[in-house]
């Protein structure tokens, strides 16, 4: 068994270490800030991955304080939001898919029925703010 790793490991590694690190120090400081830092890492993984719709779609929610709120994750590359940053659960919320065309999909939930696509990210973002069950509405991080 060899025990040398190329630079590109021992990167990934140091990164993974630093993100672990990073998310140690927000759930520290509570659930507001595991949550703004989970917006920030959804955002910088998709601007590195060069998904500029998937970037668009984060910008539009984020200035929503109805989603901002909210912990957002995704599950390929379907965007969910969770009220638990410890458990979030893709069933409870509408999801948006950004399409390749550039269009938007929103959905029941992550793989529920379609309720609508959209041309632009804002206008995904108003359909699920419009249907967010009530009880995710009124949580406060």
């Amino acid at each position: 068994m060899n025990d040398r790793r190329t630079l590109a490991e021992a990167r990934t590694a140091e990164r993974t270490e630093a993100r672990a690190a990073e998310l140690a120090e927000a759930r520290e400081r509570g659930p507001s800030h595991v949550v703004d830092l989970q917006w920030r890492r959804l955002r910088a993984d998709a601007a590195d991955a060069g998904y500029d719709a998937f970037v668009a779609l984060l910008d539009a929610a984020a200035v929503e304080p109805g989603l901002r709120r909210l912990f957002p994750f995704t599950t390929m590359w379907v965007l969910c939001f969770g009220s638990d940053p410890g458990a979030p659960s893709p069933a409870r919320t509408p999801a948006v898919l950004a399409l390749p065309e550039g269009r938007f999909r929103v959905m029941a939930h992550r793989r529920g029925e379609v309720i609508g696509e959209t041309d632009s990210a804002a206008a995904a973002v108003a359909l699920v703010l419009a249907r967010l069950p009530p009880s995710y509405k009124d949580i406060q991080q």
